[in-house]
């Protein structure tokens, strides 16, 4: 019986050992721990992922290989009332936009959403759960939009066609049953980046008034690549080295491009009478100290700017589903809700 016991007891050191080195394995780095599932993410994408670099493919072979991943572990669509698809005419072309309705009531907010991929992937359908959720988090009307792309189209096309969106949702907001006076901009990482341009754009031309913005991880500087975080995290944490100068090339036609304040807000001589801005970042992203940066920033200009810093994480959560991105979606949804 004793030696029973001892087997058992021995047994169980053993595994309790093992998932101690497990997780040691999946979530340590040399700037802190991950979180588990992060840790797992990161581990599969460095062991098991295409080590080709970028300029080995065409720009559409890039695309189609970064939404393809996005594609296959994007899960379950998450269940809506209403999910319609409209287009919104432009001087060079319609604009495809996919409208989330997540309570079928009058005068909702709306948040018009431009989705993440550097500007040259990503598309409604990457997006497509991240938007879901949103909607469903926040009680509000989600307008994702599927703005052309680089390099086929170049800087500020995005935000242009951006402007577009928000000039078309302000004025069929009643069609919609959304509330005209509570619009949002929304965005995660380059998509970010037009957000809040948009939200510089609309105020320079005195255009439809923004309640909100909310930046997942946005870009904020093109111009300064070798910042603390990217230091860090540059390479080996879903990023290359290369990635950024690679997107500059495809996205701008030109180099002073990089400096206009609608590409880099970070650098931006004016961000006065900005809307409230809601900024998360990820611990673990190289564009973590750029988006701290225009928070500081924001602030400094007399902005309502909240910054949140998700630790343990990398850049891309809030689209992972995980704990932490339904976290983060309460938050906006309070946001929302004080609009």
């Amino acid at each position: 019986m004793k030696l029973a016991v001892k087997v058992i007891i021995s047994c169980l050191i053993v595994i309790i050992v093992g998932i101690l080195c497990v997780y040691h394995f999946v979530t340590y780095t040399p700037y802190g721990r991950l979180d588990f599932s992060s840790g797992l993410i990161l581990k599969v994408a460095n062991l098991f992922g295409d080590d080709r670099s970028v300029y080995d493919y065409t720009p559409q072979e890039f695309r189609n290989h970064l939404d393809g991943i996005i594609l296959r572990y994007r899960g379950k669509l998450i269940e809506l009332p209403r999910v319609e698809d409209k287009k919104v005419s432009w001087t060079n072309g319609d604009i495809p936009i996919r409208i989330y309705t997540p309570v079928m009531t009058q005068n909702l907010p709306v948040v018009i959403f431009f989705h993440g991929g550097g500007w040259f992937s990503g598309s409604i359908e990457t997006h497509e759960n991240f938007c879901r959720r949103l909607a469903k988090a926040t009680s509000a009307i989600v307008i994702s939009v599927g703005y052309s792309l680089a390099p086929e189209a170049k800087f500020p096309t995005p935000i242009e066609e951006g402007y577009a969106v928000l000039e078309w949702v302000k004025k069929n907001a009643a069609s919609l049953n959304a509330d005209a006076d509570k619009i949002v901009v929304a965005g995660d990482s380059a998509g970010g980046t037009i957000a809040t341009a948009l939200c510089m754009k609309s105020r320079d031309i005195k255009g439809p008034a923004i309640r909100l913005q909310v930046l997942f991880y946005p870009a904020t500087d093109l111009v300064n690549l070798d910042t603390p975080s990217r230091q860090k995290f540059g390479e080996g944490y879903l990023f290359s080295k290369e990635l950024p100068s690679w997107i500059r090339s495809q996205y701008f036609s030109n180099k002073e491009d990089y400096k206009h304040p609608y590409a880099s807000p970070l650098l931006a001589d004016n961000l006065s009478d900005l809307p409230p801005c809601l900024i998360f970042t990820a611990q673990f992203d190289p564009l973590c100290s750029g988006g701290e940066a225009y928070a500081e920033k924001l602030k400094e200009a007399g902005n309502d700017c909240q910054y949140i810093l998700t630790k343990g994480v990398l850049h891309g959560f809030a689209s992972m589903g995980s704990q932490k991105a339904k976290d983060a979606f309460k938050i906006v949804a309070q946001k929302i809700s004080e609009i």
